[in-house]
């Protein structure tokens, strides 16, 4: 399974996940060999932007809502959509998928 950790001390969930994205892809722009492992970090946070319901999130889980020091950690093994760990525990992410 596929994890991506997410720093949320500055910003909420939504805003962190655009900015991890937007760095690995600069990250695998500039690379000049396919590195498969950011590539699947980059696809997993592309489906967490795409797939998940910030607003519902940030509401449900306060410590989505940024300016915490909660270990948040992005999940995906690319069949399903992304989960997310917050200080180790899953959360319930049926409520919060796009649809």
């Amino acid at each position: 399974m596929l994890e991506v950790e997410v720093d949320l001390r500055n910003h909420c969930i939504e805003t962190a996940i655009k900015r991890s994205y937007n760095r690995m892809l600069s990250k695998c722009l500039r690379s000049r060999e396919g590195d498969l492992k950011s590539e699947a970090e980059l696809a997993l946070l592309q489906s967490a932007l795409d797939q998940l319901d910030f607003s519902s999130l940030r509401t449900a889980h306060k410590a989505l809502a940024g300016k915490t020091g909660a270990r948040i950690v992005l999940t995906g093994n690319g069949q399903h959509p992304p989960g997310i760990a917050i200080d180790g525990l899953p959360i319930e992410m049926a409520p919060h998928i796009r649809k």
